[in-house]
């Protein structure tokens, strides 16, 4: 079987995601800090719990001239709800929720985003949506030649995020896909995910790696990902002025594809 990502014209795109990520923070530091940041009411180790729901809806409208779909793409919903320890942490807000970017998806599936809109949209928020849809590529990468039951294909997606005062995360997420099944409908893949992310800046560092797993269901009849679900255990090595910490997180996502 030969898959390719592809948008359909005036066509409306649901993707409801739901992501369940607990923390596990220890730190190593001088008896006097330990002191001052449990006066605070930290104490190490601490366990973080955060629970996101977002729901985003892509739109897109009739080829153009440049055989081009234009694409908009609006975060209905972003709610997420943090705990730390037994206590709950007060909403901090959201830059996401209501945001649009808008631009075009090309004829081999890749999306270019060219504005992004919303009240709390810097120009920092802007920047950062415009280079990640020019560095992601296609949502799957599917191999030109046809796919049988067992085949493998990797794609990797190197991202360079823009961070306030000019540093950078870069972050580099590998993912392989397994075949396993498909009928004239749908085709179901194992996932296997490599992240690894890298920070430097004046106040300290941080360096993270990662592995899981997950599995994927791709929609032949609608050329696009049906549903996805995956496991991520990371580890992470901060520094930040004299403390060192060491941070383990595990998370789980869900992601659902429904049209209109």
């Amino acid at each position: 079987i030969k898959l390719k990502v592809a948008y359909i014209p005036n066509h409306q795109y649901n993707l409801e995601t739901k992501n369940i990520t607990s923390i596990l923070m220890d730190a190593q530091v001088d008896e006097a800090t330990k002191e001052q940041l449990k006066g605070s009411g930290m104490t190490f180790p601490l366990k973080m719990d955060m629970t996101q729901n977002i729901l985003v809806e892509m739109k897109t409208q009739q080829f153009n001239s440049k055989k081009e779909i234009p694409i908009a793409i609006k975060y209905t919903t972003f709610e997420m709800k943090q705990t730390m320890g037994d206590k709950e942490l007060p909403s901090q807000g959201n830059v996401l929720k209501d945001m649009k970017a808008t631009g075009f998806a090309d004829s081999n599936g890749k999306i270019k985003i060219e504005n992004v809109e919303g009240e709390a949209v810097t120009e920092e928020i802007k920047k950062m949506m415009i280079n990640m849809s020019d560095q992601m590529g296609v949502q799957i990468a599917f191999p030109e030649k046809p796919m049988k039951v067992g085949d493998q294909f990797t794609q990797e997606v190197p991202m360079n995020m823009p961070i306030q005062g000019g540093v950078e995360l870069k972050m580099i997420v590998k993912t392989t896909y397994t075949l396993k099944s498909f009928t004239a409908e749908m085709a179901l893949f194992d996932t296997n995910v490599i992240m690894t992310m890298d920070l430097s800046m004046n106040e300290g560092t941080m360096k993270a790696e990662g592995a899981g797993k997950g599995k994927m269901t791709f929609d032949i009849t609608k050329n696009y990902m049906s549903t996805y679900s995956s496991n991520l255990d990371m580890t992470m090595k901060m520094k930040m002025g004299p403390m060192d910490m060491d941070v383990k997180s595990s998370t789980q996502s869900e992601v659902a594809v429904t049209h209109l």
